[in-house]
């Protein structure tokens, strides 16, 4: 079998968005802003950007994904850098 079909990567790949940690304990769908950074759904309908700080409290997950992902669309914000 030809080797580039048979490598896999020994090293996990590092987070580029720095947010991976950051609500997703909470988060049932994530969606990714033009800039990087994730637009963060719970299920309870809770709508987070966590690059703008934009949030809305849906009373349903079915609306919450519908705004996120229209946030996601058209917002330009990058991954805040991580706290030190």
């Amino acid at each position: 079998m030809l080797a580039f079909l048979t490598r896999r990567q020994d090293t996990p790949t590092p987070d580029t968005t720095g947010q991976s940690q950051q609500g997703a304990s909470s988060a049932v769908m994530r969606f990714l802003t033009h800039g990087g950074a994730e637009v963060h759904v719970d299920s309870g309908g809770l709508v987070t950007c966590l690059g703008c700080d934009y949030t809305h409290d849906w009373s349903s997950i079915i609306y919450g994904r519908g705004d996120a992902n229209e946030h996601a669309t058209d917002c330009r914000s990058m991954p805040k850098p991580p706290s030190a």
